[in-house]
């Protein structure tokens, strides 16, 4: 089969038959765009986000969630092969007991959403698991120190798969 533009899809398949020979493409020959988050994941293999919301006290994903949910479940379906920790995080309001148990149920309600929209996800890639406010990464005696503290982080688990994966896409033929 012909691939006129050299990006790696065959002719009769590629959307977009006039791309560089060295873009990055997805699986019908369109240009990849490569988000801020994107490269964070490959270059520190971890994504930290805290503009996911829940309802206060649950771990009901606010509407607002999903825009950011959705652009990180594009990312994941292009890393197959990442084994991802979905860690939930609190502030220090509340007992540790019920922190923790809110940020586990906070990461299972992402992985959950990722699952269902994103179908050709694999289950087996997500671990969720709760951190209560034993992480901090800012001072809980301030409003904006406690908003920092409330996130969730996407750790790549299999850090040898992403160097991989990283090479892989470095020596695809795109000449």
């Amino acid at each position: 089969p012909s691939d006129a533009d050299q990006d790696g899809v065959c002719d009769g398949l590629d959307q977009c038959p006039d791309t560089p020979s060295n873009a990055k493409v997805d699986r019908v020959g369109c240009p990849v765009v490569v988000s801020e988050k994107e490269t964070e994941l490959v270059e520190t293999g971890m994504i930290r986000l805290r503009n996911i919301n829940f309802q206060t006290g649950r771990a009901s994903l606010q509407p607002e969630s999903e825009r950011v949910l959705n652009e990180i479940g594009n990312i994941l379906g292009r890393w197959p092969e990442l084994r991802i920790e979905i860690g939930g995080h609190t502030d220090s309001r509340g007992g540790a007991s019920i922190n923790l148990t809110l940020s586990r149920a906070r990461a299972q309600s992402v992985v959950d959403y990722l699952l269902l929209k994103f179908p050709e996800l694999e289950p087996s890639q997500f671990t969720a698991v709760g951190y209560g406010s034993s992480r901090p990464i800012a001072d809980n005696g301030t409003e904006l120190g406690r908003a920092q503290n409330r996130r969730v982080e996407f750790k790549v688990l299999n850090k040898e798969a992403l160097k991989r994966e990283k090479e892989k896409q470095k020596l695809l033929p795109r000449e």
